[in-house]
């Protein structure tokens, strides 16, 4: 549905897929980061410690213009063609669990940012050609931040 421009319905879909998954997940908080355009495209989902531990595999097909957080939750790994997101902003993955990235992670688009800090992982030795942003596997001091 993403493809098709159906994003809203899609992100109804995907956030009833979520829900499944985790039993204990903030349903209200995790709808309430919802932001669309006037063409009801996602323009950003903050989904920040919304105690999300699993991201089910229909994930990979979001399609977010702007920026996803997925920081402060409890996720342990990534769906399997995590990679294949596209996600127009900053992806934020810090603070979560993550003690590997899968097979195909380097091909991730990504307009803004990736921040993979504090989480389990070694910093990865592969580059991520579609990232625009800095990859950061270290907290960016805040200064580092234009405001």
């Amino acid at each position: 549905m993403f493809s098709t421009g159906q994003h809203r319905k899609a992100t109804q879909v995907l956030a009833r897929h979520i829900i499944a998954v985790n039993l204990d997940v903030d349903r209200e908080k995790m709808l309430r980061g919802l932001e669309f355009d006037k063409e009801d495209l996602l323009v950003s989902w903050n989904l920040r410690s919304c105690k999300i531990s699993v991201l089910p595999r229909s994930f990979s097909a979001l399609v977010c213009t702007g920026d996803l957080f997925l920081y402060s939750n409890q996720l342990g790994f990534l769906p399997a063609d995590f990679g294949q997101l596209e996600v127009g902003g900053v992806l934020n993955l810090g603070n979560n669990q993550l003690d590997s990235l899968p097979e195909g992670f380097e091909n991730i688009s990504v307009g803004g940012d990736l921040d993979l800090y504090n989480n389990q992982l070694v910093e990865q030795s592969c580059s991520f050609p579609n990232v625009q942003g800095e990859v950061n596997f270290e907290e960016p001091d805040d200064d580092d931040y234009d405001y």
